[in-house]
């Protein structure tokens, strides 16, 4: 049931993004994120109508204001981030494999 929780939030993230990422230049994640929880992840490919504008594995985090939260199931409390990381990615012998950031 929590697996299902996650997804359905984090295709609620995606869903409400409606525009693409930003360039990766234009980046400046929270100091310390890939130490924060791993809420999930999540490959779009070319099969997905999403591809043009979302494509990528998108790794995300939670900070830990907002771990216990989302464990429980919310509601969040102030200062809750859930940074989303969105990278490149290639299959190497049936292996995803992160590339370079993408957004």
């Amino acid at each position: 049931m929590q697996k299902l929780r996650l997804l359905s939030a984090t295709l609620g993230l995606l869903a409400v993004a409606s525009c693409p990422a930003e360039p990766a230049d234009d980046i400046k994640p929270p100091a310390g994120y890939r130490h924060w929880f791993h809420v999930n992840t999540m490959i779009i490919d070319k099969g997905s109508p999403l591809f043009a504008d979302l494509g990528g594995m998108h790794n995300v985090y939670v900070n830990s204001v907002g771990e216990a939260a989302l464990k429980k199931g919310g509601p969040y409390p102030d200062k809750t981030i859930f940074a989303t990381d969105l990278h490149e990615f290639t299959v190497s012998d049936g292996a995803y494999v992160e590339g370079a950031r993408k957004g």
